[in-house]
């Protein structure tokens, strides 16, 4: 652990022998004692453990791998959640935390690479936050660039990636759905750059402002009849 001395998490796999429990292990004294901390998993034929990675960014914040998906910790593998989405349900072998953009990376068995853009909802998500109305989180900082692309190094087929959304990711938290939602983007002093109406489910809702102001108005040109 980076964040507590003495502290350190290990996944066991004992698949091999006949084990297909979930088995996750916590220290606290450098390996003296070990916990299992496995809570909200559910036992069954694919729910052995691969990989335990803690966040570099939020204390008690953990992910975990298994045979048939991911899940999530808040409170330091006191209990687990699934953090599947729009995953497929395969083995997941290894999980990383991109440092710099706080991106989740995810290697699987057999279906590739997959990423889970931005975690500051992760990071920033509290039981305060559930029980308040809607909560906006902090973004994490935008990049504005420009994509190039080259014909012969563009590649296609199975192997073909898909670039994450551009400009400012935006995330908010609703606990009921409301009949409209509307955010408003403004610059530091307050005057309006750009309206944005975004998603309303339940929970964590996520849209990408493209760091531009409004769009011009389209003009559609009449012509006369002769």
């Amino acid at each position: 652990s980076r964040h507590a001395p003495g502290t350190a998490y290990i996944a066991v796999d004992f698949h091999q022998v006949g084990g297909f429990d979930p088995h996750l292990y916590k220290t606290t004294d450098y390996g003296r004692t070990w916990r299992k901390i496995v809570a909200g998993i559910p036992e069954g034929p694919l729910s052995y453990t691969h990989v335990l990675r803690e966040d570099p960014a939020r204390q008690g914040l953990l992910y975990a791998g298994t045979e048939n998906g991911v899940y999530v910790s808040f409170d330091d593998g006191a209990r687990w959640m699934p953090l599947q989405l729009n995953l497929p349900h395969a083995p997941v072998h290894w999980i990383d935390v991109q440092a710099h953009f706080g991106d989740l990376v995810v290697g699987t068995y057999g279906r590739g690479i997959y990423i889970l853009d931005d975690l500051s909802p992760l990071r920033q998500y509290t039981t305060e936050v559930a029980a308040g109305g809607a909560h906006l989180f902090a973004p994490r900082q935008a990049y504005r660039f420009r994509t190039r692309n080259r014909r012969d190094l563009s590649l296609g087929g199975p192997t073909r990636g898909e670039n994450p959304a551009y400009g400012a990711l935006i995330n908010y938290w609703l606990s009921s759905a409301p009949k409209s939602i509307e955010l408003t983007v403004s610059d530091a002093q307050g005057r309006e750059i750009r309206r944005l109406r975004p998603t309303r489910s339940l929970g964590v809702n996520r849209v990408a402002w493209d760091l531009r102001y409004e769009p011009t108005r389209e003009v559609e040109l009449r012509t006369t009849p002769p």
